[in-house]
């Protein structure tokens, strides 16, 4: 909540928030998973066969803002961001990667599509800080 991560949208007289996750199966999956359930976000599970368009399709709809990934992920949104021609990423702003060891060439390419990083590490601090979460490793 601290960082705004998923503001509020409204659709069909209905407030909603989304938050979009996608890696391999890990432990950092579902601790995001129910962080967002706590907070009553809904999230949004993007899977590798689904395809970049249907990832566009989906972050358009939902007007969401961040998506949670695992580093592998962060090259190809930032890329995907840069060229987006037609306008269905412009609501992406913010990238939460579950790995704090990110590359320089990741980060130029997301300050480059104008996407704000953080790392799970990041939201961890910030809760502590809030008084919302103890520690959780």
């Amino acid at each position: 909540m601290a960082f705004n991560l998923a503001p509020v949208v409204n659709a069909e007289e209905t407030n909603y928030r989304f938050i979009g996750i996608q890696s391999k199966n890990r432990a950092e999956w579902v601790i995001t998973h129910l962080a967002n359930a706590h907070q009553s976000i809904t999230t949004v599970a993007f899977f590798d066969t689904l395809g970049p368009d249907a990832q566009k399709y989906i972050i358009n709809q939902t007007e969401m803002t961040t998506i949670a990934v695992s580093k592998d992920y962060i090259k190809g949104l930032a890329t995907a961001k840069i060229s987006d021609a037609d306008g269905k990423l412009k609501t992406l702003e913010n990238i939460v990667v579950f790995e704090s060891d990110i590359s320089d060439e990741d980060k130029k390419l997301c300050e480059e599509a104008k996407l704000t990083l953080y790392t799970l590490d990041d939201l961890y601090e910030k809760g502590k800080k809030v008084g919302k979460i103890s520690t959780m490793r």
